[in-house]
């Protein structure tokens, strides 16, 4: 049982990780479609949260990039908790 939890959390870690990539290039090449509305919509709320501690001094947004290593985080820590090698 934990080890499909572990297994849930791992994908949806995975999939973060990579509609917040997509986002972050859909920023540079300032796409505005249906597409990138739903990619913002899936990753503000956790995005967001980070935003908000985070200073804001620069016109850099370095959210995704603390997203993702707290995301990463998150799962290798999940990995050793349930002793299931990463």
């Amino acid at each position: 049982m934990i080890t499909l939890l572990v297994n849930a959390f791992d994908i949806f870690s995975e999939l973060m990780f990579v509609l917040i990539f997509i986002k972050v290039i859909f920023s540079w090449l300032n796409v505005k479609n249906w597409f990138g509305n739903l990619i913002s919509e899936l990753t503000e709320p956790i995005l967001l949260p980070i935003r908000k501690v985070l200073p804001s001094k620069t016109m850099l947004d370095f959210s995704p990039i603390v997203a993702i290593l707290l995301l990463q985080g998150l799962q290798y820590l999940v990995h050793y908790l349930a002793k299931i090698p990463y």
